[in-house]
Formats: structure tokens, C-alpha cells, sequence
């Protein structure tokens, strides 16, 4: 899927021609070069005031939903390091039950969290 619907059309058609795992690559790879061009524009604009760039500072507060998110994105990943691990880099089909009920109780925890702050 990517970032953008320009993402999914263009992922597809790689898809199609039989150039699977480049489109696995171009799901993956889009969004993170998005990110990181997008945060390191950012940071740089941010600091183009400082008269040393290099050693300044930015304030950065997280939300209780940005600590939950990132706790369960931390959780995830190591969870599918073990089982890829474990299953020899050949996960199960069934395991999507898995990763769904993480979702659902990540769903639940971020409901909740934003309801009581």
C-alpha cells in the first residue's frame, strides 16, 4: 500500500509483471524514504535559526498514545524477529491471528488511553 494511492497503483502494476518481491521492497521502502526526507526537512528547518545547528536542541513532548504506540510497535517488531526466527524466516499463514489480536488489544489500549487523558 505504501504512502499514497500513487503508492498502491505503482506496487500493483510491479506486482504484475511479475516482480514480486520489488514491490514487497517498494511497500516498505516508500514510506520509510517519506519519513525520513520528511523529518530530516523538518529538523533542518527547524534548526536553520540556530547559530550552531549541530549541538541545539528541540523540545519534543510525547503524548500517553505516542508512548503506547511506540511500546506496542517495539513489542511487535521483536515479536516477529523470535518467530521468524523460530519458524526459519517462514511464518505460518494462521499467524495473521496473532497480529491481529495485538491490534485489537493495541486498538482497546489506545481507545482507553485517550479516553482517560
Amino acid at each position: 500500500w505504501g504512502n499514497s494511492v500513487g503508492d498502491l497503483v505503482a506496487d500493483v502494476a510491479v506486482a504484475n509483471s511479475g516482480a514480486v518481491f520489488t514491490a514487497i521492497s517498494s511497500t516498505v521502502g516508500s514510506p520509510m524514504l517519506s519519513a525520513v526526507l520528511g523529518i530530516c526537512l523538518s529538523i533542518t528547518i527547524a534548526l536553520s535559526d540556530e547559530p550552531n545547528m549541530f549541538t541545539a536542541a528541540i523540545p519534543v513532548e510525547l503524548s500517553p498514545v505516542a508512548w503506547v504506540s511506540y511500546g506496542f510497535l517495539l513489542f511487535v517488531q521483536l515479536l516477529l524477529v523470535a518467530a521468524s526466527y523460530y519458524y526459519e524466516f517462514r511464518l505460518p499463514f494462521k499467524f495473521y491471528r496473532v497480529l491481529w489480536g495485538i491490534y485489537l488489544v493495541f486498538l482497546v489500549t489506545v481507545i482507553s488511553v485517550e479516553l482517560n487523558s
